[in-house]
């Protein structure tokens, strides 16, 4: 039980998981439930004005009030907090301040199931597509015009998949780098055009590879008037959309990019844990000294860093790249799973030590 000030708390009256194992389905959350409850927490948790919180939240400050006068006519203010969701929020709120991020939202933990890795990991991407969609559509509806740059992977793919109706004719979406040898329907590229399509919005694809035979021909190639207006669009865009791939040397990600044997060996001995934007990383967030490095073509480490980027991370297996992410100073906001959210707790102290050696 959680007290707060002044005899004002906030309890969580009815459970609304996130994600089940249902016979391999989601049940979907009410969006605007999720909206009360983050609200009154920020608003009675936090202590933060009316006006902080609609910033925080992307909604006007008359759906503000709105919200809180809903959460209490429902009986979801009280003397405290007794909710599973409030240890969800306690936790987002202790990993934002301890890896000085914007904001940190988490989909509460799964329903114990004996369900296979492969259907629980597709949840947990499920899961935070669903998150990251109702996040930032509540986004877009208060801004004007707007740049979004977008990344690749299946988690940014379920975003879009379940992405509410939001018309934002006047956004450009832009991809941050280039195409793989072999796409699996998850390519920056694509991803692009699918977001532009469910937001009628524009879409500026990279019209290029993502890897190259040489640093000569990717530095040439970008010359190029449409890659480079596309790349100058990028590196300007207002926030960013990314997911991360995390390296290891058996994976499918290098096969797809056309990365060689030799040069997976290569990645490995240089420490490679991460691959974020057409960017590899080591496990201190550096960028890696490698050749492979040189011939990507994306927006590159220096424009992603100075970005307002919302990283999206589900799986375990994505932790380690996470961690590398966090210590490049490239996340912004991140939208993860629980499983994540626990690794980047229990490897707090293995991260600070990290970040020293920098």
């Amino acid at each position: 039980m959680l007290t707060l000030g002044e005899g004002a708390a906030l309890v969580l009256a009815e459970k609304f998981p996130l994600c089940c194992c249902n016979y391999g389905m989601i049940a979907v959350r009410n969006p605007d439930e999720d909206l009360m409850v983050r609200a009154s927490w920020l608003y009675y948790a936090h202590g933060l004005g009316q006006e902080e919180v609609a910033n925080r939240l992307g909604v006007s400050r008359t759906k503000v009030t709105r919200l809180l006068s809903s959460a209490r006519d429902e009986g979801i203010v009280k003397i405290s907090v007794d909710h599973d969701m409030t240890e969800t929020l306690a936790l987002s709120d202790w990993i934002a301040r301890t890896y000085n991020l914007r904001e940190c939202l988490i989909t509460p933990l799964q329903q114990d199931s004996d369900t296979s890795t492969e259907l629980t990991d597709n949840l947990a991407r499920q899961s935070v597509g669903m998150v990251a969609a109702d996040y930032i559509a509540r986004h877009l509806k208060n801004i004007g015009p707007a740049t979004v740059g977008i990344g690749s992977g299946r988690t940014i793919a379920e975003m879009i998949q379940c992405f509410p109706t939001v018309r934002k004719p006047n956004m450009k979406v832009v991809s941050l780098l280039g195409s793989p040898r072999r796409d699996n329907g998850t390519s920056a590229y694509l991803m692009a055009s699918n977001f532009a399509q469910v937001t009628a919005a524009e879409a500026y694809p990279l019209p290029a590879p993502i890897l190259t035979s040489s640093a000569h021909i990717a530095r040439t190639l970008e010359t190029d008037e449409a890659i480079r207006n596309a790349l100058e669009m990028g590196r300007g865009s207002d926030f960013n959309i990314i997911s991360c791939a995390h390296f290891a040397p058996g994976n499918t990600y290098c096969e797809m990019i056309g990365v060689h044997d030799t040069e997976k060996e290569a990645l490995d001995h240089a420490g490679v844990v991460c691959e974020i934007a057409g960017v590899f990383l080591t496990e201190n967030g550096a960028l890696a000294d490698i050749d492979l490095n040189e011939r990507m073509i994306g927006v590159g480490l220096e424009n992603l860093i100075a970005a307002n980027n919302i990283i999206l991370a589900a799986t375990p297996d994505k932790a380690l790249a996470l961690q590398a992410i966090l210590l490049s100073g490239i996340a912004s906001t991140i939208i993860i799973d629980h499983s994540v959210a626990e690794i980047l707790v229990r490897n707090a102290p293995k991260i600070a030590a990290l970040k020293k050696q920098k």
